[in-house]
């Protein structure tokens, strides 16, 4: 397995369908894309990346995110998302994100997430859906 170097990046891109729309999650009444999908596609490509380098049994989950959703973007654009490697302690693993669309920057993200033991925390989770 290839290890995780600070300051290594992915970047994936995305096309914002009516289910992405703020109008249509609840978040707003606006038509633009939403930022609770927003901070959702943020995580989701950390996670993409770090998961990758995990060893089998081990599982990361989000722990922290702080956004600047930072213009509108509408149905049918393309965005562009970058994320970046910024620090780790070998459990704790943080992120800067970018996100573009076709006119320019629409938001900036960090995001933290944690590195877990896939089945004990199925486990806790079992443990609290019974509470």
């Amino acid at each position: 397995m290839n290890e995780l170097k600070i300051g290594q990046t992915i970047s994936e891109d995305y096309t914002v369908t009516s289910a992405d729309l703020a109008s249509k999650l609840g978040s707003g009444s606006v038509d633009v894309l939403a930022t609770p999908r927003l901070v959702a596609l943020m995580e989701g490509v950390c996670a993409r990346m770090l998961n990758t380098y995990l060893p089998e049994g081990i599982t990361s989950v989000g722990s922290e995110v702080h956004i600047k959703h930072l213009a509108p973007t509408v149905e049918g654009v393309t965005i562009h998302l970058t994320a970046k490697l910024t620090e780790s302690d070998g459990r704790k693993f943080t992120f800067e994100v970018e996100a573009f669309d076709n006119v320019g920057l629409i938001s900036t993200c960090t995001h933290e997430r944690a590195s877990i033991k896939r089945e004990s925390y199925l486990k806790r989770v079992a443990e609290r859906a019974k509470q």
